[in-house]
């Protein structure tokens, strides 16, 4: 087959057949004791993260990103994760400290290696700390625009949206941005797909002891401005969520009540 996305070798496969039963597009077999890709897939990475003996590699993909599992650093503890997203809360009070580089990038890998439909993995992010103060500029600037694309579509967003700028022009108050040190732009066609990688990020972030503010007001307002991504060749993506991030200024002491539990289980 020209340019497989799958390559397997024969000297290290065992023909144990994980990876064929495992395979979710039906693109591999056995073949005399060995695995053989048959047909092209959508290319999980099922086969490669499965294979007992590291014999299956994808040469679209940088393998050196694979780690092997290590069941003393993987696995979360289950009471730990639920404390954590019953601690969180919305942030909007953040410290002037910049948020480390190293843990923007741990963020942002967080979202890149989340699930996505059908692995389309086109999902992108665009994190703006250092320009965020030109990009913040930028966006009061756009504010008429924004408020007038608003007053035909949604009476109550160009409102809304009004009633910030006011407020930011007589005494500088950002409702949009809260001062955090940086905004996290999601961009997809999939909802879902943006949807799970935000979850992610969140979870670094506080990981990181960081806080985080989902925007909704932000991601409408930029609908209306796609200009300003122009400067990131972004102008013609969807734009899908926005995020906030920074150290958060108060700490809280304990979880927050919620409604009664809504579910069911049979």
């Amino acid at each position: 087959m020209e340019n497989p996305r799958v390559v397997v070798q024969t000297e290290r496969c065992v023909g144990c057949g994980l990876c064929v039963q495992d395979c979710p597009a039906n693109a591999l077999r056995i073949t005399d004791n060995t695995a053989a890709y048959i047909k092209n897939c959508f290319a999980c990475g099922h086969c490669v993260a499965i294979c007992p003996t590291n014999a299956i590699s994808m040469p679209m993909h940088d393998m050196a990103d694979v780690t092997d599992y290590n069941p003393a650093s993987f696995p979360l503890q289950p009471e730990n994760l639920l404390n954590t997203i019953k601690f969180r809360r919305s942030v909007r009070a953040y410290t002037d400290q910049k948020i480390p580089q190293s843990v923007l990038v741990q963020m942002m890998e967080a979202g890149r290696h989340t699930a996505t439909a059908r692995n389309t993995q086109a999902t992108r992010f665009l994190v703006l700390q250092q320009e965020l103060p030109a990009f913040k500029q930028a966006f009061w600037k756009a504010m008429p625009q924004i408020i007038s694309f608003y007053e035909e579509k949604s009476f109550a967003l160009a409102a809304t949206f009004d009633s910030f700028y006011k407020k930011f022009l007589a005494d500088g108050t950002d409702s949009f941005f809260f001062d955090a040190p940086a905004a996290i732009f999601v961009f997809s066609d999939n909802l879902w797909d943006a949807g799970l990688a935000c979850g992610n990020i969140e979870l670094m972030a506080v990981a990181n002891g960081l806080g985080i503010l989902h925007d909704g007001y932000l991601k409408y307002a930029l609908m209306a401005a796609p200009q300003l991504f122009e400067p990131f060749g972004l102008e013609k993506e969807p734009i899908a969520c926005c995020m906030l991030s920074g150290y958060a200024q108060r700490q809280y002491a304990r979880t927050a009540p919620r409604k009664k539990p809504n579910y069911i289980i049979r």
